[in-house]
């Protein structure tokens, strides 16, 4: 799978076209698009504004992934939960509001 990290080396699926991937260099959480409105809100997508490529919306993994966390925690994996807030409380705490 292509990102704009390069191509994945791993990949975890969360959901119906929404995947954690790690390539050689960085990785994050990638939407795919004819899903994307499932699952990404307009407020995400005018604070964050995620990167369109290949098809994919791209949420980076040291700030960006926590925003779209937030608003799907029921699909993320339980060990990241606890790293949502205080990312968003770092990066992004008009998300908060």
């Amino acid at each position: 799978m292509r990102t704009i990290w390069g191509t994945t080396q791993h990949q975890q699926k969360l959901a119906t076209g929404v995947y954690i991937v790690d390539t050689a260099s960085h990785g994050g959480i990638i939407v795919r698009q004819d899903v994307a409105d499932k699952y990404i809100s307009e407020k995400v997508r005018k604070i964050v504004n995620p990167t369109l490529s290949y098809g994919w919306y791209h949420f980076e993994e040291d700030c960006d992934w926590a925003a779209f966390a937030y608003e799907n925690q029921s699909i993320m994996p339980k060990r990241l939960i606890e790293f949502i807030r205080p990312s968003l409380e770092r990066w992004y705490p008009e998300l908060l509001r």
